[in-house]
C-alpha cells in the first residue's frame, strides 16, 4: 500500500476533526446561551425566544455529535 492510503485511512479513523466540530458546537451553545441571559434578559421578547431557540438547536446537536463520538 502506498503512504497516501495510509494516511487517508488514518484521517478517517482519527476522531480528532469530529472532536473540533463537537467543541466549536459546544462553545456557540455556550455562547448562545449566555447572551440570551445577559444580554436580552428573562423578559418575553420575541428576540429572547428567538436565541434561546438557537441555544437549543446547538444544544441537541451537541448531543448529537457527543453520543456519534462516545458511541463508536
Amino acid at each position: 500500500m502506498s503512504t497516501a492510503v495510509l494516511t487517508e485511512r488514518m484521517t478517517e479513523a482519527s476522531p480528532r476533526p469530529r472532536a473540533r466540530i463537537t467543541g466549536v458546537v459546544y462553545l456557540l451553545y455556550f455562547l448562545t446561551a449566555v447572551s440570551a441571559e445577559v444580554f436580552v434578559g428573562r423578559s418575553r421578547l420575541v428576540v429572547y425566544d428567538a436565541v434561546n431557540l438557537i441555544a437549543y438547536a446547538f444544544y441537541i446537536a451537541v448531543t448529537l455529535l457527543f453520543y456519534y463520538s462516545l458511541s463508536r
